[in-house]
């Protein structure tokens, strides 16, 4: 019978715990140092870029939130029994001006930045929310407007109406800073 000898099998242990640790310490360092892993990360998003490529290019980043004053509104509106009444509220509006590619859009005209207010949404885009408000605002009956859940749904037809004509500007909140009814 042959006996093994107990050193051989604590040297082979020796050796591949060796082994394992230099194979080990190689491929940290090859990483650390080379950045390989992160080439192919990059090699992938790029790859994945390009195949929604068109799709990304005109995908819209919100920049910070801005508060725009429209100002005060004093319009009539219908009661029961064709009885008028009037409104007269405050509205300010919520807006983020879009970016593109993390650029924002080139504003059109602008000496100095003039026709542009001072929270940075242009007089024209003033005057037609304006409008827009007047017309929805005018629109509503007194009986619904006496409810929280009727003013929640003005603020969201504006909202509805502003957004689908601003381009540059998305708008996230309709704010009453004063509402009265007589």
């Amino acid at each position: 019978m042959r006996h093994r000898n107990p050193r051989s099998g604590k040297l082979r242990l020796k050796l591949i715990i060796i082994l394992v640790v230099l194979l080990g310490g190689g491929g940290f360092a090859a990483v650390r140092f080379t950045g390989w892993p992160s080439g192919l990360a990059d090699k992938a998003e790029a790859t994945a870029e390009e195949e929604t490529g068109a799709e990304e290019e005109e995908e819209a980043e919100e920049g910070p939130p801005q508060t725009v004053n429209l100002g005060e509104f004093l319009v009539n509106i219908r009661a029961g029994g064709n009885q008028l009444r009037y409104l007269k509220a405050e509205i300010s509006l919520v807006v983020h001006e879009l970016e593109y590619k993390g650029k924002k859009r080139k504003k059109k005209g602008g000496h100095g930045g003039a026709g542009e207010s001072e929270a940075g949404l242009p007089a024209a885009c003033q005057s037609y929310a304006r409008d827009v408000a007047v017309a929805v605002l005018s629109n509503q009956q007194f009986e619904t407007l006496r409810t929280a859940e009727g003013k929640s749904k003005v603020k969201a037809t504006l909202q509805q109406k502003l957004n689908a004509v601003f381009e540059e500007y998305r708008v996230s909140d309709i704010l009453f800073t004063a509402f009265v009814m007589q």
